[in-house]
C-alpha cells in the first residue's frame, strides 16, 4: 500500500497506484537489506520500471513523521497507520501493478494439540488479515 497524507493533491482522485506511478512519486522507504524493499525492487524491475526512492529511513516511525510532513510518501504494509496518531492525517492506496505480495506463516506441531495460546494468535493473526487485506485470505 502507498502511505500518503490525505489531503495530497496529486493523489486526491486516484484509487490504486501503479508501476508508472511509483516511477514518479518522491518514496521514502526502508534501505536495500529490507526484505519489504527487496520485494517492491524485484517486482518493480519485472516491469522494467525504477521506483523514485528520495530517502532511505530504516524506522517505519520515521518513515511515517517525514510521510506526515509532506516529505514524501512510502510503501509499507497499511497496519503501520496503526502507530500514534498519524493515522488522522494519513491515508493507504493499494499499489494494483505491480500488486507486492505479503505471505504470513505460521507452523505448528502436527505431533501435539495446538495450545490455548496457538489457538488464540491463529485468531488474531486472521482478524488482522480480514482487516487489512479483506477477502485475501480464508
Amino acid at each position: 500500500m502507498l502511505i500518503t497524507r490525505k489531503d495530497n493533491p496529486l493523489l486526491e482522485y486516484k484509487s490504486s497506484i501503479n508501476a508508472d506511478d511509483l516511477e514518479t512519486i518522491p518514496l521514502i522507504i526502508p534501505s536495500e537489506n529490507n526484505t519489504f524493499r527487496q520485494l517492491l525492487d524485484s517486482e518493480m524491475a519485472k516491469h522494467h520500471k525504477k521506483p523514485n526512492i528520495v530517502l532511505e529511513v530504516d524506522s517505519k516511525e520515521l518513515i511515517l513523521d517525514l510521510v506526515v510532513e509532506g516529505m514524501g510518501h512510502s510503501i509499507l504494509l497499511p497496519m503501520v497507520l496503526a502507530l500514534g496518531q498519524t493515522n488522522k492525517i494519513l491515508t493507504a492506496l493499494p499499489i494494483k501493478d505491480p500488486e507486492l505480495p505479503c505471505h504470513l506463516y505460521m507452523a505448528t506441531s502436527n505431533k501435539l494439540s495446538a495450545s490455548r495460546l496457538e489457538l488464540a494468535l491463529i485468531t488474531i493473526i486472521q482478524e488482522v488479515c480480514n482487516k487489512y487485506f479483506p477477502g485475501k485470505y480464508p
